[in-house]
């Protein structure tokens, strides 16, 4: 199933526009429905593709930077391609496409921002607003290991800030908790590198916290404080960075 036309499927446009829109779309649904998450992978044949999913995978929308907004529907594939995406007359137009497609349904009342739906507003609203920026802006998992291996390439953002050592053990000793029925539960890294020239300049802690060179802040009483507006919260926090 596709709700494109073919000339839709062939479009090409700068990564940083198409990264700002996936995290816009992505996290209004996570603030229209707070059971989601959001898991940044690099797919084979796709490069960096963003995951928006529940706690079990069940389900699964994915964004990539070529073929737009992809999930499965009872066993058939639906595609919503980049150009009919920008070229639609709002993007709240698109979430309200994949919730219905989805069978999400659009909630009766919008539940409030959860720390973790804050955290994916902040960047989406950071990403918008530098996407004019001549530094090339990026937000990439700051992952840490849970297995207790020496891996080389787990905590290495995280490491340049101290503040996040807390959180990191307190996630460490999650992820050794034991369920009920003798399993454990299923691990999902919680920490987003916000990066400048592939430079790390902040961590965001999906709990709601962000942690840069000054020490960790609290984002939820800044957001109140502001009125629950998005900009002013973005650039109390990160406006040192916007252009």
């Amino acid at each position: 199933m596709t709700f494109n036309s073919p000339s839709e499927s062939r479009f090409a446009a700068a990564s940083r526009f198409m990264t700002a829109q996936t995290w816009w779309i992505a996290s209004e649904l996570v603030r229209r429905h707070p059971h989601l998450l959001m898991t940044r992978v690099t797919a084979e044949d796709d490069g960096p593709v963003v995951l928006l999913h529940d706690e079990q995978d069940g389900m699964r929308i994915q964004f990539d930077l070529e073929r737009g907004i992809r999930f499965v529907v009872l066993g058939e594939a639906v595609n919503i391609a980049w150009r009919r995406i920008v070229n639609s007359d709002s993007s709240h137009e698109i979430v309200k496409m994949i919730e219905f497609a989805t069978g999400l349904q659009a909630p009766r009342v919008t539940p409030n921002t959860t720390p973790r739906a804050l955290v994916y507003r902040l960047i989406s609203s950071f990403l918008t607003s530098v996407v004019n920026d001549p530094n090339e802006w990026n937000v990439v998992p700051a992952t840490m290991s849970t297995d207790g291996t020496d891996d080389q390439s787990a905590g290495q953002f995280l490491l340049l800030f101290p503040s996040t050592q807390a959180a990191v053990a307190a996630y460490t000793a999650q992820t050794h908790t034991q369920l009920p029925n003798g399993g454990t539960r299923l691990f999902h890294q919680p920490f987003w590198a916000l990066t400048r020239d592939l430079e790390a300049v902040a961590i965001l802690d999906i709990a709601g916290v962000i942690h840069t060179r000054e020490g960790a802040v609290r984002l939820m009483p800044i957001f109140k404080e502001a009125g629950g507006q998005m900009s002013a919260t973005t650039a109390c926090v990160l406006g040192k960075f916007q252009p």
